[in-house]
């Protein structure tokens, strides 16, 4: 019985087509996610002149991230995810319906 469901499914070029789609939803959500975080940036600096001693600095930068134009961009992804998965489950109960 699982054999002739492997069929089935792999009959429908639609299906695969949504699994396709559940893959790229959910790889264009992690991207969201990872485009939306603050990665602070640490620095450390020496420098010599010769007629004053040996300086050093230290530095931490966060950039903070409030007015961005993407915001919304990490639900829009997850709607995608939610409606690509509804899909797949559509034509997969149509194709054993029958």
């Amino acid at each position: 019985m699982e054999e002739f469901r492997k069929i089935a499914l792999d009959a429908r070029p639609d299906l695969r087509a949504a699994a396709q789609a559940v893959d790229k939803a959910s790889t264009d959500h992690k991207l969201a996610i990872a485009n939306g975080s603050t990665d602070p940036i640490l620095g450390f600096d020496m420098g010599r002149n010769p007629p004053i001693e040996p300086i050093s600095g230290v530095s931490v930068n966060v950039p903070l991230r409030i007015f961005r134009s993407a915001q919304g961009e990490k639900l829009r992804t997850k709607l995608d995810i939610d409606r690509s998965r509804s899909t797949r489950r559509d034509g997969g109960a149509q194709v054993f319906a029958m």
